[in-house]
């Protein structure tokens, strides 16, 4: 009896601790003004749409609808009408916001600065506020997280001006997946590029977080018009570089510690892009409060790093972080191929109690000092830990328990100049890290950067739609050598169907090994009506001694035009050979599970995708109609994920490309006019 008794208290405690993710709408009001478009090219800005703010008016208060996630360490509150951005993260326990918060929005460019938002698809400043909605749906996953799934699609928006720096055209899609999980002071914010064209592109996606120049023991601060700024600035940069430019790659040099207090920083306003991140993390130091703001990043996926700032004597509290897809903001150096899923992961948490951090990862957050009077390890685990053993050079500096709200301390031998510090968070290896930190460039990585700033006609290709002074997809074209894969793509993208054909099939008579070639070839013959010579195209595209195999793509679509056996064993391949080829899963997902009845209709491919991707309307539908073919109880919630996601204005369009794709049918994209 007194077993059970002990039991049940232990049960009690233990449920009593137990965090979870709470989910509920809500609004957010801000002063809204508005100002007169200018419908010509403003030279200064190089933009076919921009406000003059000589006509500003006050509109008075707009109200937003919000998502909002709460745990016990933070709340967050992402805004869906606002291109989906992440718009406020809470830290709880003292009540502390990690973005500026400005109170005023309008209809210019930015908009409204607080939060994280994407710049996709044009180059900077966020997605418009407004008038720019992501559609979503909420997902709770088996672990207690739950995320707030956003998509968005911008083939809509394809006038003629839109080819401008700050146009919105493009026909890529974005899913932007905000997620809290249980016990967690980390939101993590993971954008996802769908490129459902036939071509490659530019994969550059950037993504600015708006922080507050000052926080002081009497609070942050915000634009004027909320808390006046502080008198001076004591905040210093996180920013792990050896290498850093200015646009375009210009000043470039040794990244100086100089730099990292902003008192130190004379210019008006300035930008500084990091020349490659060796470590996952940058943000801000505020020495008064001990708080650390901090972007964790994957270096590999989203390396781009740059830091804005206005100087001490500007009227501006705002800071901006930026981390991007490409290592230098203007250029981009990857291509997405066609059909591919790119996901580019980020994470913000707000550290307070420990000095500025000079080491950071997906576990935990450290200050390490060696010499001075009190030489030390400081930690804080981004979720609670009962047991946590720091060692240095493998010899044990004690044990203590920490969490987001409660830092622990070791104390390091006076006499210890560097070593590698060692953390183990119950059992589990979390931080294995030398200090001082290592920040010898990466010269593979710097000579690509360079390579995207050489104006080559790849490079200008990979801007994508968006002229930025002088260079975008249009102006490879002229680069490219007459007759080549190259210049065949552009004219291809840009619509120019008979002049593609001529130009690659120069290219593959030049060159018969040159799988995209015929790729390319056959896609704008099977625009231009000829089924017979495309498919001899694609044939010869996955056969070529280069090949190409996301043409297998189009020969699936062939035999389902034609009503042939085939389309699954050619989707298969391409699964095998290209496994991010999101739009050949989709179309194999609906074939394999609605084909002929006496084969079995597996409905696992079909989660699969929704459980990857629930964001994206097409996922929703293939589970949809292939749970219902079958008979299975998912049916109705994807149904009503799908009705939820068309709510976005482009998703009509969409759905008619992927619908006519399910009967074999190619509907070219939507081009930019």
């Amino acid at each position: 009896m007194r077993l059970l008794v002990f039991l049940m208290l232990v049960f009690a405690m233990v449920a009593a601790f137990a965090d979870t993710v709470a989910v509920r709408e809500g609004t957010m009001t801000v002063k809204w003004r508005e100002g007169d478009y200018v419908w010509k090219t403003n030279p200064n800005r190089n933009n076919a749409n921009y406000v003059d703010t000589k006509t500003m008016r006050d509109m008075g208060d707009k109200v937003m609808k919000t998502v909002e996630l709460e745990n016990r360490y933070v709340k967050v509150v992402v805004l869906p009408e606002s291109g989906g951005q992440l718009a406020q993260l809470i830290y709880k326990p003292t009540n502390t916001e990690f973005f500026l918060n400005t109170p005023t929005a309008s209809n210019e460019l930015v908009g409204y600065s607080t939060g994280v938002k994407a710049s996709f698809p044009y180059k900077e400043l966020g997605i418009r506020f407004g008038d720019q909605p992501a559609s979503y749906v909420v997902v709770k996953g088996d672990d207690g997280s739950v995320t707030v799934a956003e998509w968005m699609e911008f083939s809509r928006f394809n006038e003629k001006w839109n080819e401008k720096m700050y146009g919105r055209y493009g026909n890529m899609m974005l899913s932007q997946h905000i997620t809290l999980r249980p016990d967690s002071a980390v939101v993590d914010v993971t954008y996802r590029i769908v490129n459902a064209s036939a071509y490659r592109q530019g994969r550059q996606l950037w993504a600015v977080a708006s922080l507050p120049r000052q926080q002081t023991a009497a609070g942050g601060v915000s634009q004027p018009g909320g808390k006046p700024l502080a008198p001076k600035t004591d905040t210093e940069w996180i920013y792990p570089a050896y290498h850093a430019s200015s646009h375009s790659g210009t000043d470039f040099r040794v990244y100086g510690a100089n730099e990292l207090a902003l008192t130190n920083l004379t210019n008006d306003y300035k930008s500084v892009f990091a020349w490659g991140m060796k470590y996952g993390f940058a943000g801000l130091w505020y020495p008064e409060v001990k708080v650390n703001r901090l972007r964790l990043n994957d270096t590999v996926k989203m390396p781009g790093a740059k830091q804005f700032y206005y100087s001490e004597k500007s009227t501006g509290a705002l800071v901006e972080l930026w981390g991007g897809s490409d290592s230098i903001f203007e250029e981009v150096d990857s291509w997405i191929e066609p059909g591919e899923a790119v996901e580019l992961p980020s994470r913000y948490t707000l550290i307070e109690g420990i000095g500025k951090v000079n080491f950071a990862n997906d576990d935990a957050a450290l200050h390490v000092e060696f010499g001075g009077a009190a030489p030390v390890v400081e930690v804080v685990t981004l979720s609670p830990v009962t047991k946590l053993e720091a060692k240095l050079d493998g010899k044990s500096l004690g044990i203590m328990d920490c969490a987001p709200d409660k830092p622990a301390r070791f104390e390091l031998p006076k006499n210890a100049e560097w070593g590698k510090v060692t953390l183990v968070a119950d059992g589990k290896t979390i931080v294995e890290q030398s200090f001082p930190l290592d920040l010898t460039p990466d010269e593979k990585a710097e000579a690509k950067i360079r390579e995207s700033l050489d104006m080559s006609p790849a490079s200008n290709e990979r801007m994508g739609n968006q002229q930025a002074l002088g260079r975008y997809y249009r102006n490879a074209l002229g680069s490219y050598p007459a007759g080549t894969t190259g210049s065949g793509r552009v004219q291809y993208r840009d619509g120019q169907i008979a002049n593609a054909i001529t130009t690659l099939k120069t290219a593959t008579t030049a060159d018969a090994t040159d799988g995209e070639a015929w790729h390319l070839l056959g896609c704008a013959l099977l625009e231009s009506g000829k089924a017979d010579e495309a498919r001899d195209a694609f044939t010869r595209a996955v056969a070529a001694e280069h090949a190409y195999p996301q043409a297998r793509y189009f020969l699936a679509l062939d035999l389902l035009a034609a009503g042939k056996d085939g389309a699954i064993e050619e989707l298969t391949k391409l699964g095998t050979e290209c496994p991010t080829n999101w739009e050949g899963r989709l179309l194999l997902a609906y074939l394999e599970a609605t084909g002929p009845t006496d084969k079995p209709h597996p409905i696992t491919h079909a989660k699969a995708l929704v459980a990857e991707d629930p964001a994206d309307p097409r996922a929703q539908y293939v589970l949809w109609q292939v749970a219902e073919y079958n008979g299975n109880a998912a049916a109705a919630t994807a149904k009503s994920n799908y009705e939820e996601l068309c709510k976005e204005p482009g998703t009509p369009r969409r759905m008619d490309e992927f619908k006519a794709a399910l009967t074999g049918k190619y509907l070219p994209p939507v081009r930019l006019k």
